[in-house]
């Protein structure tokens, strides 16, 4: 769901509240009108948002299921037939997931006019994979009717940017909140709806703010860029992907939270992380989780040989960099994070008990992720190289950017993004806790959200094609 298409997202809103409030009971037979509104309001929502890839949408569900559904009814009976209609669905989800950003690659090394990506793409393709694997292995109990699982793919709350839901996830009793009485409701509602907001505030205020001046930096002639130009539009793109990739998530949790269902975090304060793998602890979770459980672990993952070890973090790393697209930007990228994770890994640099030496292992992680990024928003590899050496090498001729006017406004919204970026609400509800301040920061943080969300819906009305930035995945 395209959560900057305002009128969409009221009239989804609203319509999931009236929804719960509805349908209280969670038994078998409302369960499943629960799964045709999720695939009900996903069907508007992706016509609506994307309709040219509408049909290819609908038939790559419809087969994921049917495959899904066969390796179920054949069991263990034909074991080679079940493993090649397993296969052969992995296989098509793979190919047209390569297919369609190589499609997209080589139509920009031709010059032709730029195509997007169907809607979610990456994250669509990464569930359904979930979803067959889950069921061949048995990890999960599947559901009695073949509507779960397409409102699991289908799940409309996560088609755009992910979390990234595993089947066995979804398929979890757990998952479901408690709605026994009104008050129940009412509290998934008030929780649902606040993530919401804190999400678009976040999207709209922080990160639409920072990205005026992190395209400022990288829309400059790469080889004029100031240094301390080239670090502010460095740190500022940063900071912009996590409010915006962040905010979505927030929201996306929001609303599933409204349907009624838990959805695990996605981002954790990444940037307090004081080492690489903290970080993929903290930054897109649910990302490096899918990874971790569906490819680095069944290679055999850090319980063999160094060697194996090895390899088996560099197709991680290359499969993560090429999931985000066919472009050398993003191999780079994930190279830069697979250097920093073998040095963590056959150094233990992150774990020394040498004070100055863990100090300085984390600005170092910390340089390292922000270079990392340049490379991620790099227009090209050699934009990047560029780009990261202007960060390095003051150049000879620095064009007007290095003039303190052209940055100095964003100082501030840079510092405040920084600030906020930190734990430091949580350290602040801690403080008024202790203190049996509770109900004072509630209310106070509420009144700050509503205002906040109030000034975002103005600022998002006068904006056109405001979309995230990880809608290209």
């Amino acid at each position: 769901m395209v959560y900057t298409n305002i009128p969409l997202m009221m009239t989804v809103l609203i319509s999931t509240i009236v929804f719960t409030f509805i349908v209280k009971e969670r038994n078998n037979k409302n369960e499943l009108i629960r799964y045709g509104f999720i695939i009900l309001i996903a069907i508007v929502c992706y016509f609506f948002n994307d309709h040219n890839y509408f049909i290819p949408f609908i038939i790559s569900i419809c087969l994921n299921v049917a495959a899904g559904r066969a390796i179920i009814k054949i069991q263990n009976t034909r074991t080679d037939l079940r493993k090649l209609l397993f296969i052969s669905a992995i296989t098509i989800d793979v190919f047209l997931l390569i297919f369609f950003k190589a499609s997209i690659k080589l139509v920009s090394l031709a010059g032709f006019e730029p195509i997007l990506l169907p809607l979610g793409l990456s994250f669509l393709t990464f569930r359904e994979i979930s979803y067959l694997i889950d069921i061949y292995t048995h990890k999960a109990k599947p559901f009695q009717h073949p509507l779960g699982d397409i409102a699991y793919i289908m799940l409309f709350t996560q088609i755009q940017s992910g979390p990234i839901m595993k089947y066995h996830e979804f398929t979890d009793p757990d998952i479901k909140q408690e709605q026994h009485n009104f008050t129940d409701r009412l509290d998934n509602i008030n929780d649902g709806t606040q993530r919401i907001m804190t999400g678009f505030i976040k999207k709209i205020i922080m990160a639409d703010s920072l990205a005026v001046f992190a395209d400022q930096a990288f829309n400059e002639p790469v080889r004029m860029i100031s240094l301390p130009m080239a670090w502010f539009g460095a740190i500022c793109f940063s900071l912009q992907l996590y409010y915006d990739f962040s905010g979505y998530s927030d929201m996306a949790i929001g609303f599933t939270r409204l349907l009624g269902y838990k959805c695990n975090e996605n981002f954790d304060y990444p940037y307090a992380s004081s080492s690489i793998s903290e970080f993929w602890r903290r930054w897109h979770i649910s990302l490096g989780s899918w990874f971790k459980e569906y490819i680095y672990i069944p290679l055999g993952g850090s319980k063999k040989s160094q060697l194996t070890t090895f390899f088996n973090l560099f197709i991680v790393w290359i499969l993560t960099g090429l999931w985000h697209g066919i472009d050398l930007t993003f191999i780079a990228w994930g190279l830069l994070h697979f250097t920093f994770a073998v040095i963590e890994h056959f150094t233990g640099i992150h774990r020394s008990e040498d004070h100055k030496v863990k100090t300085l292992w984390h600005i170092f992680v910390l340089f390292g992720i922000i270079i990392a990024w340049v490379m991620f928003r790099a227009d090209s590899f050699s934009h990047g190289l560029w780009y990261i050496r202007s960060m390095v090498i003051p150049n000879i001729t620095d064009s007007v950017s290095g003039r303190p006017n052209r940055f100095i406004p964003g100082l501030i919204t840079s510092i405040t993004a920084l600030i906020f970026a930190l734990p430091i609400t949580k350290k602040l509800e801690s403080f008024m806790h202790k203190r049996g301040l509770d109900k004072i920061y509630i209310i106070l943080y509420n009144a700050l959200i509503i205002i906040l969300f109030a000034v975002s819906l103005a600022l998002s009305a006068n904006r056109a094609n405001d979309t995230f930035a990880y809608a290209n995945f």
